[in-house]
C-alpha cells in the first residue's frame, strides 16, 4: 500500500475562512497522530461568494509555503477573479463574476468602492494570491482516483483532457450536467467540487464522489479523507457547535452500487503499483 499517509481533500471554500481554518487545524491533529506530513488538496473556488476570500487566499498560500505536500486546484471563480485582475475588470465574463460574489471578494480586500479601482489595487499590492492561481494545478491524480474542481468530461477522452485538447472554457474548471449525469461504474472516480449538494453531505455515486456542500451558506465546509494504506474512505465536516465532526455521505447507487462497494479493488492497484 501506499505509505505515505491518507490525502486530504477540501470543498469549496467561497470565502469562509473561518470554516477553512476550522477543517486545517482537523487536518494537522488527524495527520500527526498518523505520524506523516497531510497532502492537502484544496478543490478550488477559495474566492467569492462569502464574507473574507482575502483571508482565505492568505490562509491557503501560507498552507502551500509551509506544506511541499499541499496542492491548489484552480476553481472556475477562482479562475475568473485571476481575469479579472489580470484585465482589471475588462473581460468577457465580468458581469457574471460580479453578479456571483466578485463584488464579495473584491470588498474583503480593499474598500475601494469602485471595482474598476478595486481591482488594480488588488493588481498592485497581492501579485503573490495572484501567482499562487497561476500556479494552480488543473487536476491530480492518485492511482485510480482523480481530484479536479468540476469534474472529469466523459464526453473527451482523458488523456486528451490532460493535454488540453477541447473545445470552449476547460472541462476541469466548468463541467456540470454531462459529468454529473454520467453513469458509469468504470469510469475512474472523481472527487471533485463545483456542484453543491442540496443534502448538504457528501454524495457518492459508482463513479464520483461530490464534496461542494455550499459552505458559504450552509457553514458546512466538507473535507474527503482518502487512505490507501487504511483502505478507508472517510467525510468530515465543520458542524453547527463548531467542532469538525464524521458524516455519512448520500449513497446514490445509480444501479451500479458506490465507490465504497469499488474501494477493494481500487485500492489493490496501489498494490500492483507499489
Amino acid at each position: 500500500m501506499n505509505g505515505e499517509g491518507p490525502n486530504y481533500y477540501i470543498g469549496d471554500v467561497h470565502g469562509r475562512r473561518d470554516l477553512l481554518d476550522s477543517i486545517l487545524k482537523f487536518v494537522t491533529v488527524h495527520a500527526r497522530q498518523r505520524g506523516v506530513t497531510p497532502a492537502i488538496h484544496f478543490l478550488g473556488d477559495i474566492v467569492d461568494r462569502g464574507p473574507d476570500s482575502k483571508g482565505a487566499m492568505d490562509l491557503v498560500l501560507k498552507t502551500l509555503e509551509e506544506n511541499e505536500k499541499a496542492v491548489l486546484h484552480l476553481g472556475n471563480h477562482d479562475e475568473w477573479f485571476l481575469e479579472a485582475v489580470d484585465t482589471v475588470g475588462e473581460f468577457d465574463d465580468a458581469d457574471s463574476w460580479a453578479m456571483h460574489g466578485g463584488l464579495k471578494t473584491l470588498a474583503s480586500y480593499t474598500r475601494k468602492e469602485d471595482p474598476y479601482k478595486a481591482l488594480a489595487y488588488v493588481k498592485a499590492n497581492h501579485q503573490p494570491h495572484m501567482d499562487m492561481l497561476r500556479r494552480a494545478r488543473r487536476f491530480t491524480e492518485f492511482g485510480p482516483f482523480v481530484a479536479c474542481h468540476a469534474g472529469v468530461d466523459p464526453r473527451y477522452d482523458f488523456e486528451q483532457l490532460k493535454k488540453g485538447a477541447f473545445a470552449g472554457p476547460d472541462p476541469f474548471l466548468w463541467v456540470r450536467g454531462a459529468f454529473l449525469e454520467h453513469v458509469n461504474q468504470s469510469f475512474r472516480p472523481v472527487i471533485h467540487g463545483h456542484t453543491i449538494m442540496m443534502s448538504g453531505l457528501p454524495v457518492v455515486t459508482e463513479n464520483r464522489i461530490s464534496i461542494d456542500t455550499g459552505a458559504y451558506s450552509s457553514g458546512r465546509l466538507t473535507l474527503c479523507i482518502l487512505d490507501a494504506e487504511l483502505g478507508e474512505l472517510k467525510f468530515y465536516q465543520t458542524l453547527p457547535d463548531g467542532n469538525v465532526g464524521e458524516v455519512d455521505p448520500i449513497l446514490l447507487n445509480r444501479g451500479f452500487g458506490t465507490v465504497y462497494d469499488r474501494l477493494p479493488y481500487l485500492f489493490s492497484q496501489f498494490e500492483a503499483a507499489a
